[in-house]
């Protein structure tokens, strides 16, 4: 188990510009390391098991589904319609017809991202998985 002083430790190394720490999961490596998404300006990526793999977040009822990246990427949400395009619809159709016409009107698309903009938002994130340990080797273990 990670205490609050090695999660204090871990958020300040990966605010630094060639972070890179690892952790254990069970026998499931996870790494993350700051890298370049465009020209100055960094995220941080994380690698399950030494990898990244976009066939991972498909459906979870595909072959490819790797269960991993519900607990260490990046969830985000984004909704069909952008809320100016929805008022449009909605000011046309009138709310009854619109919800007819366009029944995807009010849902939204959940995906999974690699990158984590902050470290903060990282070690939050990491905090609630319990079994999660430092690899060995890593400072502070």
């Amino acid at each position: 188990m990670i205490t609050k002083e090695q999660w204090q430790d871990i958020e300040t190394r990966l605010k630094g510009m060639f972070a890179s720490i690892s952790f254990q999961l069970g026998t499931d490596k996870i790494t993350v390391q700051r890298g370049f998404v465009s020209e100055g300006r960094s995220e941080l990526a994380v690698y399950l098991n030494g990898w990244i793999n976009g066939k991972w977040s498909c459906k979870p009822e595909d072959k490819d589904y790797n269960p991993l990246i519900e607990k260490f990427w990046h969830r985000k949400e984004r909704s069909f319609y952008p809320p100016k395009e929805k008022r449009i619809i909605i000011k046309g159709f009138g709310k009854k017809g619109a919800i007819k016409t366009f029944p995807n009107l009010d849902k939204k698309m959940v995906y999974y991202s690699t990158c984590w903009p902050r470290a903060k938002t990282l070690v939050n994130q990491f905090k609630k998985i319990k079994e999660l340990e430092l690899a060995k080797g890593e400072p502070g273990t």
